[in-house]
């Protein structure tokens, strides 16, 4: 299947496919040179498809020291799941590679520390936090763990997925509840 550059559905997909890759949020400018420089979409069309996505929750928009970041929400993981083969394998392929070709330069811009240490009380304090360039803090928490190896699992699906629990929680901090 070849890709129509206009192809509104295909386009959103393919944003959303190339957040769900990276795991982390993502910088307006990495997402422009990316779709752009691959020919997948105008770039007027990229801009309003993520304000579509984001309007409609599948993407989170953050502006974090003056940079736009974007990373998808479940709602956005769960719509992927079902529509994800409209996307063109050779495209999916592309961002595969671009992610792992490119993960630390996409990583660059959010730092992920995850510790722990016992207490005198036999507990574990874990301290799990989200840096940009390793000096701003933008998320950070405080949980306590039984044992040695529940602190070491927090602190590991941390690493792996804060960002997108950053996300999550933001989204459902600035979701309006009816």
């Amino acid at each position: 299947m070849l890709h129509k550059k206009g192809d509104l559905t295909e386009n959103k997909l393919i944003l959303l496919y190339l957040l769900q890759q990276a795991g982390l949020p993502l910088q307006l400018d990495l997402i422009t040179v990316l779709v752009t420089e691959q020919d997948w979409m105008y770039y007027f069309d990229m801009c309003q498809h993520l304000l579509d996505l984001s309007e409609s929750g599948l993407i989170a928009t953050r502006v974090l020291g003056g940079e736009s970041f974007y990373i998808i929400t479940p709602e956005g993981r769960e719509s992927l799941t079902h529509f994800q083969s409209r996307i063109p394998f050779s495209i999916r392929e592309k961002i595969d590679a671009y992610v792992r070709e490119n993960h630390a330069e996409l990583a660059a811009p959010t730092h992920i520390h995850a510790t722990f240490h016992q207490r005198e009380d036999g507990d574990f304090l874990i301290r799990l936090s989200l840096t940009e360039e390793d000096t701003h803090e933008i998320f950070s928490m405080a949980l306590m763990a039984r044992d040695r190896r529940e602190a070491a699992q927090i602190c590991q699906e941390f690493r792996k997925r804060g960002p997108s629990l950053y996300a999550q929680v933001v989204h459902q901090l600035t979701s309006s509840v009816d």
